[in-house]
């Protein structure tokens, strides 16, 4: 009589084994299309973070592209940026330039910020007097070119 119970309770554990076999492979046959998802989602997330990281020290190592001619008025602008809470620039400077007919001034600025950068582009426009002006309440600069030097 034991030897039926022994051939059943084998019998038995085989087909344990077999279903949670083949449960672990169908586990595994689902879930690994949504790991490698998840695996490539969080490789993107971090190379972009690294990404964000070089190309802000990149900026913050370089200063911003200035034409020889609009280099003059840097320290004029960069005095009217807006301020941090600290007292340090909220936004650096990338860019500088003039409009071919020098009717705008166009400044590409990027926010300093630990969560990310948000590039700002400001344009001023020249007034009557030769001022260039900005119509944008959030910056609202005034840029008075050098005068020529005889």
């Amino acid at each position: 009589m034991e030897q039926p119970e022994e051939k059943s309770n084998s019998t038995r554990k085989s087909i344990i084994s077999t279903v949670a076999l083949i449960g672990l492979l169908l586990l595994l046959m689902y879930a690994a299309p949504m790991l490698s998802e998840k695996l490539k989602e969080w490789s993107e997330k971090s190379k972009a973070e690294q990404k964000a990281d070089v190309s802000s020290e990149e900026l913050s190592s370089h200063g911003p592209e200035v034409s020889p001619e609009l280099a003059q008025w840097l320290p004029q602008i960069e005095a009217q940026l807006p301020k941090n809470e600290q007292g340090g620039p909220k936004y650096q400077l990338l860019h500088v330039r003039l409009s071919q007919d020098s009717s705008q001034l166009l400044l590409d600025l990027q926010e300093q910020k630990e969560e990310g950068a948000q590039r700002v582009d400001i344009i001023l426009s020249r007034d009557q007097f030769g001022r260039y002006t900005s119509e944008d309440e959030a910056f609202p600069m005034r840029v008075y070119p050098p005068a020529a030097s005889h």
